[in-house]
């Protein structure tokens, strides 16, 4: 209403734009380009194209945020905005290219990321370098992923960096079991969820994925119950969000709980799910993991169908290069 009586276009544009990412509304956040781009201001233009393209993400529509984050990129190089050229290349740039599963373009991303944070030793950049682990993580190059979230872990407990805290704690964990380090990554998961849950945070999605996280830990404890409960959890906070890759991650982690527990018709149908929400969207790296998780969970009773899952998973880890989860599919081919 004040923009409207101002007749200021921009102002409108940014509480159009605001207004559209709160409500998940894409007409007004596609409206909010559009007169931003009429109004002629680059900072305008950044902030509704940044805007528009964390909802694409969200919605797994990763090629079109990309292009949303290339333009806010773009305009803040030009401009000299150094710090939200930073934060767009790293929570857009390398983000959505890891989970859309172009593994090597988001690790262009990283570094350059990496180069601007260094460059300006800002506590807010610096521990957001431990992000880096997320297309380490997806590549199943797990002792870099230790390498890039110790490094700035730290920093970002230090000043209660919310995403950066759960995020990165929850790939160091899933680093730390693969490389059979199930205290340290038990010690990571609880610091990390002990915070998330007594700190207010604007979205529920990265508890969810940490909830994951500490599903895994739970199942390598032996802890049925508990993995249960928190994978239950993780698919609450997951569906509220609607973040749709972390949505597959919980039902996956729900199906891994009760293949453990033996309840055999509840994980194919958590399984199922997983697929259906990810083979949708196109998370190729969490894709693959599922495919692959239910594979597993096939050999007991349909040895060709098992095959045939971990086979496509296979496939899929050689076409983006994620070498250490084709070696783990490589094992379950053998063993089956």
């Amino acid at each position: 209403e004040l923009a409207a009586d101002l007749r200021d276009g921009d102002l409108f544009a940014l509480a159009e734009s605001l207004e559209g990412s709160l409500t998940r509304d894409e007409a007004l956040l596609t409206r909010a380009v559009e007169r931003a781009v009429r109004e002629g201001q680059p900072a305008a233009q950044a902030f509704t194209a940044e805007r528009y393209g964390y909802f694409l993400g969200a919605s797994g529509r990763w090629e079109e945020s990309l292009v949303q984050f290339a333009q806010a990129i773009a305009i803040h190089e030009a401009r000299g905005a150094r710090h939200q050229q930073a934060i767009d290349i790293t929570s857009g740039g390398r983000s959505w290219n890891a989970r859309a599963g172009r593994l090597a373009e988001s690790l262009e991303y990283a570094a350059q990321f990496r180069a601007i944070a260094d460059e300006l030793g800002d506590a807010l950049l610096l521990a957001w370098r431990s992000m880096e682990a997320e297309p380490y993580i997806y590549l199943g190059r797990w002792a870099d992923a230790v390498r890039v979230a110790e490094e700035s872990l730290p920093i970002a407990r230090e000043i209660g960096e919310y995403p950066v805290i759960l995020f990165a704690s929850a790939w160091l964990t899933q680093a730390y079991l693969k490389l059979g380090r199930v205290d340290e990554a038990r010690a990571v998961i609880v610091r990390a969820l002990r915070w998330g849950e007594t700190n207010m945070s604007p979205v529920p999605f990265p508890l969810s994925y940490a909830s994951v996280a500490r599903v895994l830990v739970h199942l390598a404890d032996g802890e049925l119950a508990d993995a249960l409960a928190r994978a239950q959890t993780a698919v609450r906070l997951a569906e509220q969000s609607q973040f749709r890759l972390e949505m597959g991650a919980a039902h996956r982690a729900l199906a891994m709980a009760h293949e453990a527990r033996g309840e055999r018709g509840d994980a194919e149908r958590a399984y199922r799910r997983s697929l259906e929400i990810l083979e949708d969207e196109r998370p190729r790296p969490e894709f693959g993991q599922t495919l692959l998780a239910y594979g597993r969970f096939k050999r007991g009773d349909d040895a060709a169908e098992s095959r045939r899952l971990v086979e496509r998973a296979r496939a899929l880890f050689a076409a983006i290069g994620a070498t250490g989860w084709a070696a783990e599919a490589d094992a379950a081919l053998s063993a089956g």
